[in-house]
């Protein structure tokens, strides 16, 4: 299971495979006094948080064994009666180590990062052979057009999507200024749009309650002298929501759950003058 997972294309899996390979390995270590050690030693952020990874498989394995090692000789000095059964132990849980770290710290795959500005950042299930994309030529400087915000027309800004999973059966989509604090402001929310769609379309879908308390979208409103950095989220779903109009950012989340079949964003900022 563990070679199935490490092997993805998926860094958000990779990781999460990861995670599970140390989750082993404390469980191992739960009544050892190594385990504190090796778990927890600074020697070890490198494989388990670092975004640089090793350059080879072989200069991988020898850093798990030189950090293993360390904690070895520090325990053989410290206790020189300890046993020649917990030696044993020791070593047979350090393959342990080596293997998980095989599968899964040895990749060159990393955490998912947030997205970058202008470009458009995905999150597909390993079973779509295409990724899923949204994009904007108005967004794609990485900076929101004035005449889509509050001192403009006050109109969305063009946003274009590619075809999700082929269990795609509606589109949803989110915009978020990420910059104000308890989850950030919500200024669209757009869910049910139809899976033959691959852009917002006027009387398709069911808008929610933004932010500013009215319908559907509101555009970027800063206060004046900062800029402000906004998120759009595009979700393919597997399902056409249970969704009221103006519905809230609460309801919408707990729609999503269990729905979606692959997201991606693209971020832009506005500074207001």
């Amino acid at each position: 299971m563990l070679r199935a997972v490490a092997s993805t294309e998926s860094p958000e899996l990779a990781h999460t495979s990861r995670t599970f390979a140390f989750g082993l390995l404390a469980r191992r270590f739960v009544d050892d006094p190594l385990g504190t050690l090796i778990l927890r030693g600074p020697s070890l952020e490198w494989f388990q948080d670092s975004a640089g990874e090793p350059e080879s498989l072989v200069s991988c394995i020898k850093g798990m064994h030189g950090v293993v090692r360390r904690h070895s000789d520090w325990l053989t000095e410290n206790h020189p009666k300890m046993r020649a059964a917990r030696r044993r132990a020791f070593w047979r849980s350090f393959a342990l180590f080596v293997s998980l770290g095989l599968l899964t710290g040895c990749s060159s795959a990393h955490e998912i990062p947030g997205p970058t500005l202008g470009t458009s950042h995905q999150h597909t299930s390993p079973a779509v052979n295409s990724p899923f994309v949204v994009s904007s030529n108005e967004l794609a400087s990485g900076r929101w057009p004035a005449a889509a915000t509050c001192d403009g027309d006050d109109n969305p800004p063009d946003l274009q999507w590619t075809a999700g999973p082929d269990s795609t059966v509606s589109y949803a989509v989110k915009v978020v200024d990420t910059d104000v604090p308890n989850g950030g402001y919500t200024h669209w929310m757009l869910a049910n749009e139809p899976a033959d769609l691959r852009q917002p379309t006027p009387g398709t879908g069911v808008s929610g309650k933004n932010d500013f308390g009215n319908e559907g979208y509101g555009g970027p409103c800063p206060p004046h002298g900062t800029t402000h950095h906004y998120v759009v989220t595009v979700y393919a779903l597997n399902a056409m929501l249970h969704l009221q109009l103006l519905y809230s950012r609460a309801d919408f989340e707990r729609a999503l759950d269990g729905h979606v079949r692959a997201q991606s964003s693209i971020a832009a900022t506005y500074t207001r003058s």
